[in-house]
């Protein structure tokens, strides 16, 4: 783990629509202000993405502790499957799903 934690953005494009330049910039705010290092900005589109695939990769990447996203939408509403490998936190409501709940070892398959 590195001094400054490293968190990555995500948004999907079908979800953020004409909100997107808000969503990324609420992103950068949050993790500003919860005192991560933004590695990136991960944008997919969703329809024809394994984007629990494409986000492990991007955490082991970037060694990120968390992902930030404008809310759970962006997730097709499930957090879970990326919680075992590192914290969700939505912008909008603000709320953290925390790997703590599950512990040891971090886990990049199912």
């Amino acid at each position: 783990m590195r001094p400054t934690p490293t968190a990555i953005g995500y948004l999907r494009w079908d979800v953020s629509g004409d909100a997107m330049d808000w969503d990324i910039a609420q992103i950068r705010k949050l993790a500003t202000r919860y005192g991560y290092e933004l590695a990136q900005i991960v944008w997919l589109d969703g329809a024809d993405t394994d984007i629990v695939a494409a986000l492990r990769a991007a955490i082991r990447e970037t060694d990120a502790e968390a992902v930030i996203t404008p809310n759970l939408a962006h997730l097709d509403d499930r957090p879970e499957e990326l919680v075992r490998c590192c914290d969700v936190i939505t912008v909008n409501p603000t709320d953290t799903y925390a790997r703590r709940a599950y512990p040891g070892e971090r886990v990049w398959a199912d």
